[in-house]
């Protein structure tokens, strides 16, 4: 395990900005939901009016009745158009709250998450009394495939080494990608014994995987 220097976490301007954007993206969705399922809401009590007073046609005059089959044709239609609007904000709220937390190449939770899950984790670990390890993982010559095969051979490469890692690592742990090829594992009540074991076994599982990209074999990667 190394040790990071400096802060552990560091927020840069544009990173700020992006998370800034997203959420006000978030609120705004949230809200426009809100909005369709208030108006599916009252498009329900004007159906169920308008399904009773059909109902009892028997007391409406005659001229009125297809007047009322109509109106709740077109509510009963825009009742349907309502839902499934807010079926697609729903669906790209979740997917925009995913984006917050989620590095988008590996699909590993980002150092924005583990500022918010570290400083959990050690108030935890002080109330007590555990012990708690922070491992930094560093792809070696991660640079040198990509200049050799290319950035998306590279991106191939992150990816892989994120599903490695994500399969390797135990479920009380929190695995993410801190930026570049640096990774980072979160491990709970882990004394510095354990931690070391599980780094090793880590490093293994990375220096056996077998990455390719478009049909080629890429050179096994290891980390430190």
């Amino acid at each position: 395990m190394t040790k990071p220097q400096g802060p552990i976490i560091a927020k840069t301007p544009d990173q700020n900005e992006t998370l800034a954007t997203q959420k006000t993206n978030i609120e705004k969705a949230t809200h426009e939901l809100a909005q369709l399922q208030m108006q599916i809401e009252k498009s329900r009590i004007v159906l169920a009016r308008l399904h009773k007073d059909i109902v009892h046609s028997g007391n409406i005059w005659a001229d009125q009745q297809p007047q009322l089959v109509k109106v709740n044709e077109q509510l009963v239609i825009a009742t349907l158009n309502a839902q499934t609007d807010a079926e697609a904000h729903a669906q790209a709220l979740e997917k925009m709250a995913r984006v917050v937390d989620l590095d988008p190449l590996t699909e590993l939770p980002n150092r924005l998450l583990l500022l918010d899950r570290l400083a959990h984790a050690i108030a935890l670990a002080k109330r007590n009394s555990t012990h708690l390890a922070l491992l930094f993982l560093d792809l070696n010559k991660f640079k040198e495939i990509n200049d050799t095969f290319g950035h998306a051979a590279g991106d191939a490469v992150l990816a892989a080494i994120a599903k490695c890692l994500k399969s390797t690592v135990r479920t009380t742990d929190f695995a993410c990608r801190y930026g570049g090829e640096e990774l980072v594992v979160l491990m709970p009540d882990t004394p510095m014994d354990s931690a070391m074991e599980r780094a090793d076994a880590i490093r293994v599982a990375i220096r056996e995987s077998s990455i390719t990209h478009d049909g080629q074999t890429l050179p096994a990667c290891t980390a430190s």
